[in-house]
């Protein structure tokens, strides 16, 4: 007699960039013993989830309407990008949420873990399913502001854009990075440091005698020229993620390298520093390897300032605006390189996670209904 099916889970994962979805590989084994998966995503998200999962016909994709900064002039425009999420928020995802709760008429999900990703937290409401939230931004809602470095205000807004995010939940966990206390807990909530990918504490663990080239990550949508300049003459090598490799022939000195889960783990585990977009899950992954970033953040991006910022306070690296950096940002950084890995020496080593982060979603998930109401 054949066993009978798996229950079906909906993970929706935020597509803008691919911290969400790093996260999803990372948890993803965990899950798939006791549920068929169906990755619920857009964008960026989307296309490394399908890479990373191909030809497993336990786990399916779905594209959906997702959040996405408005750029204007290759730089964040705040109040066209807030208008757009404004307008997403009031009519497109509850409108996209109720055709997904149609959908799942003919085959209903046991349960549903959400990323950061409003589509779907809105369709497990509708829908009465449990729903466990997952993210980093509902940290800087529910922890102490003064910590944070934050006004009142600010941290109002960034409960505002939560709430719009994921209205409602059952349980909530946030992987952070930097570990603050909680200032309000209106549901399970469960705080956990950086969800690394079992490569990648391998490599953590492994002989790093071996020191490779730099390691560069830069968002597409932003003025990289200034940066690259400032690598091709100050660390020429260097391996650059996030581009296409047009770039190559004005920037000889550089190697371009499209985004693989698989190569870039190898490349981040030898280089001895990276110059980096300020994403949460790229900076959990350079500390477990002791790596020092130079975090960029753009003007507009609150999220990832205050990520920059964090870090540069840990000692670990420095932070600095995209818009306004120069080559001398980058050589003072490499200058104080030093002083960086001992500072990354001196922390605890990270312990791994994931499993006993799995294992708690799985518990609110089959947990009965009164436990999440």
């Amino acid at each position: 007699m054949s066993a009978p099916p798996k229950p079906l889970l909906i993970y929706g994962v935020n597509g803008d960039g691919r911290g969400h979805a790093a996260r999803a590989l990372v948890l993803a084994p965990y899950l798939r013993p006791y549920y068929r998966l169906a990755f619920h995503s857009s964008q960026d998200a989307l296309a490394l989830l399908r890479q990373s999962f191909v030809n497993q016909d336990d786990i399916a994709f779905v594209e959906i309407s997702g959040t996405r900064w408005i750029y204007r002039h290759r730089r964040i425009s705040p109040w066209r990008s807030a208008l757009h999420f404004l307008a997403q928020a009031l009519w497109v995802f509850p409108w996209e949420a109720r055709r997904l709760v149609h959908t799942w008429r003919d085959t209903p999900p046991a349960g549903v873990i959400c990323d950061f990703e409003p589509v779907v937290a809105r369709a497990a409401a509708l829908a009465g399913l449990p729903l466990v939230a997952l993210s980093h931004q509902h940290a800087m809602a529910v922890m102490d502001p003064a910590k944070l470095g934050l006004w009142p205000f600010q941290q109002w807004i960034y409960r505002l854009y939560a709430w719009l995010n994921t209205p409602r939940f059952g349980a909530l966990v946030i992987s952070s990075f930097f570990q603050l206390p909680l200032r309000t807990r209106a549901s399970p909530t469960l705080v956990v440091g950086g969800l690394l990918r079992p490569e990648l504490l391998q490599l953590s663990q492994g002989d790093q005698r071996v020191e490779g080239a730099p390691l560069a990550y830069l968002r597409r949508q932003c003025p990289p020229q200034p940066v690259l300049i400032g690598l091709q003459q100050l660390a020429p090598g260097t391996v650059v993620f996030g581009l296409d490799d047009s770039q190559g022939l004005a920037f000889s000195r550089l190697r371009f390298c499209p985004v693989d889960p698989n190569g870039f783990l190898i490349f981040l585990a030898a280089a001895p520093f990276l110059v980096a977009a300020a994403g949460h899950q790229l900076l959990c992954e350079a500390m477990e390897l002791q790596k020092p970033v130079l975090a960029l953040y753009e003007r507009a991006h609150d999220e990832q300032r205050l990520n920059a910022r964090l870090w540069e306070r840990a000692g670990y690296g420095m932070a600095v605006e995209l818009e306004s950096f120069e080559t001398h940002h980058l050589k003072a950084f490499i200058e104080r390189l030093p002083r960086y890995r001992c500072a990354l020496q001196q922390r605890v080593g990270a312990q791994d996670n994931a499993p006993a982060t799995a294992c708690w979603m799985l518990r609110q998930l089959q947990a009965p209904p009164s436990a999440w109401r």
